[in-house]
């Protein structure tokens, strides 16, 4: 259900329902105005009706008649409670004090107007989430999948994001790992679903997480593929430069190998290791004499002269 919120007291009281009608309005909370006179109980399956078919209801205290037993009985089995109003032309510390003493009514009683509303403001954010979370579970059920992390994966995978933007919103991490140890963020990159890869991005997926599998990050399989966008985007979240790959493979040798030489010069410019070596006992140096990458191995001497 929306949150709709009934005001309800006696029809003299016009005004205070109409001040706190725009306030609740300038927040976005709908609600609607019941007076309530001595012949309410002629209409009362009317008046229960109307009351089933909101979220919250705020009775006001003053110039309460009859009604207010039933009303009172009626607001406070809800869920959300009701709640009561009654205003105060004292300090700031009455609503506290009415808490303290002997308050009129069962219902969770309110006697200032902003704190009245900070609490509704704050009902109608708890309910927008709540019903982001029922729609998004709903939708992934709908669609014939179960929830689990290996689905969640599969779903990274098969590149269905609309899916996936609503396991995140269930509360899925974007850091699971599917049945062979690859992060979600690597499963994106390697499958080339860009919107996917930043959705994940979005949600802080750590970007240096290492696939089980090769031992790469999500940096080394970008500069892979020659993706320079996604590359600074990933050295911007943190993406850690030198990590190596289970062959001592960094992502600048990964760059270097595969011919992605702009990647390699993006990465020697951001302050790339030149030094690591991998299993072969091959250096980024090296990675350049031996695949011919003259412009690149040009760059890579001049660093290595600078930081001597």
């Amino acid at each position: 259900m929306l949150m709709r919120v009934a005001l309800i007291g006696s029809p003299v009281l016009k005004d205070e329902f109409h001040k706190l009608y725009l306030e609740l309005k300038r927040k976005g909370i709908s609600a609607c105005a019941i007076g309530l006179t001595s012949r309410w109980e002629s209409q009362k399956a009317r008046l229960v009706e109307k009351l089933r078919s909101v979220s919250h209801l705020v009775v006001f205290l003053e110039h309460r008649e009859g009604w207010f037993p039933f009303l009172e009985g009626f607001a406070s089995a809800r869920i959300p409670r009701g709640v009561a109003f009654l205003p105060s032309q004292e300090n700031a510390f009455e609503e506290q004090k009415l808490v303290d003493t002997v308050s009129p009514t069962i219902l969770p009683l309110f006697t200032r107007l902003d704190s009245l509303i900070e609490y509704l403001a704050t009902e109608q954010i708890q309910i927008g989430k709540e019903q982001e979370l029922t729609e998004a579970k709903e939708y992934i059920v709908q669609s014939g999948i179960g929830l689990s992390e290996e689905n969640l994966a599969l779903c990274v995978q098969e590149g269905k994001t609309d899916l996936v933007r609503r396991f995140l919103t269930l509360g899925y991490s974007p850091d699971t790992v599917n049945a062979k140890g690859i992060p979600l963020l690597i499963l994106a990159i390697r499958n080339k679903h860009r919107e996917l890869v930043l959705l994940l991005m979005q949600a802080n997926a750590d970007v240096n997480k290492i696939s089980a599998d090769r031992g790469s990050s999500a940096l080394m399989e970008a500069a892979v593929q020659g993706d320079r966008e996604l590359v600074e985007a990933l050295i911007e979240q943190g993406a850690d430069l030198n990590l190596r790959s289970k062959n001592g493979q960094t992502a600048l040798m990964l760059a270097i190998g595969e011919g992605k030489t702009e990647i390699a010069r993006l990465l020697i410019q951001r302050g790339a290791d030149l030094s690591p070596v991998d299993a072969l006992g091959m250096t980024a140096k090296k990675y350049a004499e031996l695949f011919k990458q003259r412009e690149v191995l040009s760059l890579i001497e001049e660093k290595l002269q600078e930081r001597m």
